[in-house]
């Protein structure tokens, strides 16, 4: 979700994962409903083709490399300075 716009990331958040209706998220926003309803209705193509995108992506390293997807899909590559791209190395430098 990191990767819509804010308004798309407020209205899904706060629709999918706080429960608001139509009508609350109106009131909350101060926006007219039809708005509402088709905010979420962009937001949701949105975050369906960002998801596809991702997963498309994650198959295309995986049919390269099983282990490099694995690798690279773990929160630990993103954190972790003995992740790289390809290989996983211990803190002393040897490859794992």
């Amino acid at each position: 979700m990191n990767h819509l716009p804010d308004r798309f990331r407020q209205l899904l958040a706060l629709r999918e994962l706080q429960g608001l209706s139509y009508r609350e998220l109106a009131e909350v926003m101060c926006i007219p409903m039809g708005t509402v309803m088709s905010g979420l209705s962009r937001s949701r193509q949105a975050f369906r083709l960002a998801l596809d995108s991702e997963m498309n992506a994650y198959r295309s390293l995986l049919a390269l490399s099983p282990q490099a997807a694995i690798i690279n899909a773990s929160p630990l590559a993103a954190t972790n300075p003995h992740v790289t791209r390809n290989r996983m190395t211990d803190p002393l430098g040897s490859k794992i």
